[in-house]
């Protein structure tokens, strides 16, 4: 049997951020852009937010295949739009 533990933080679900810092993550990848890619690593490190970002990656990968290849100029457009389209 389970029990509620106070102090225990709640489980954190995928938001936005996520999702642009992955078709980041993603993008940068393809243009072997290192700087890029770590940074966009530390930032979600920095907001303890480094699992959301991997399972974030997870369900773009196994969503994109069904549409477009990652790598190609349409799967390129649809990460750039899923990064700056979710922005602020």
């Amino acid at each position: 049997m389970t029990t509620n533990d106070p102090t225990t933080p709640a489980p954190q679900v995928l938001d936005r951020r996520d999702y642009q810092r992955a078709a980041a993550v993603i993008l940068h990848g393809i243009a072997r852009d290192v700087d890029g890619f770590n940074a966009v690593v530390a930032d979600a490190v920095q907001d303890q937010r480094t699992a959301l970002l991997i399972l974030a990656l997870v369900e773009l990968a196994v969503t994109a295949p069904k549409t477009a290849l990652l790598d190609t100029p349409e799967g390129v457009a649809g990460l750039r739009s899923v990064a700056l389209g979710m922005a602020d």
